[in-house]
């Protein structure tokens, strides 16, 4: 029997996204999240406030159509976005023209792979001085971080930062140095989520289940249910 996982970054929403162009795409991923135990599922299209238009109305009229497939499949959707960052993105997330997590305080946030840490930083400050939580979406992308995994707790500490990585990560892995930096961070319990960022079917799938089969080897079976939000997770 698989467990019910939660999924925080998934690209479902078509037409909109690098996802499914169609709605019929979309239920096909929907169709096979149901399959891999996924129960929770945000749904986190790119947006890149003040840089592209984001037509937060369609977002949401496209969410309620697809949540119809989605009950049947025994998956509950929640809106979201995966956030570019950008000068605009605090005033965008004021004035409700961007979604956060699910509806929470959480932002998944995401910038250049070769970004400077220390830009890094004052991106997460402004996040949380105006009252969100950054989560730092597939953090083993950031050179800046792989380079020096202290900074990862840094964050942690000062910004309560929270940090996700890609199921196909823990699954297929990314090289020896990006491994052993996501590694060492879930040795440490650094990481709070591993996530899918699914985009389709078949070249971006979703991996949770046999992710989680990898983490509950290699880290134990609590800690697989929290990243996997079989057991709460972050959310709880």
């Amino acid at each position: 029997m698989k467990d019910d996982f939660t999924d925080i970054h998934h690209h479902l929403m078509y037409g909109m996204d690098d996802g499914p162009a169609t709605l019929q795409e979309a239920q096909a991923m929907v169709r096979a999240a149901g399959e891999d135990g996924i129960r929770k599922l945000v749904v986190t299209p790119h947006v890149a406030p003040g840089r592209a238009r984001f037509e937060y109305g369609l977002f949401l009229e496209r969410l309620e159509r697809l949540k119809d497939c989605a009950g049947r499949e025994g998956v509950v959707l929640k809106p979201g976005a995966e956030i570019f960052f950008t000068e605009a993105t605090v005033r965008h997330l004021r004035d409700q023209r961007v979604p956060t997590l699910a509806d929470t305080r959480y932002v998944l946030v995401e910038f250049s792979p070769d970004i400077p840490y220390p830009e890094m930083l004052v991106a997460a400050e402004s996040l949380l001085i105006g009252g969100y939580i950054p989560f730092l979406a597939h953090i083993e992308r950031y050179q800046c971080l792989v380079s020096r995994p202290q900074r990862v707790l840094e964050l942690k500490r000062q910004l309560s930062a929270r940090c996700q990585i890609n199921c196909s990560t823990v699954v297929q892995g990314r090289g020896f140095t990006v491994n052993r930096f996501c590694r060492k961070l879930l040795e440490d319990g650094l990481i709070d989520a591993v996530a899918t960022d699914a985009h389709n079917v078949g070249s971006r799938p979703v991996m949770m289940s046999a992710a989680y089969r990898v983490l509950t080897k290699r880290f134990g079976l609590a800690y697989a249910r929290y990243l996997t939000g079989a057991g709460g997770g972050v959310f709880s």
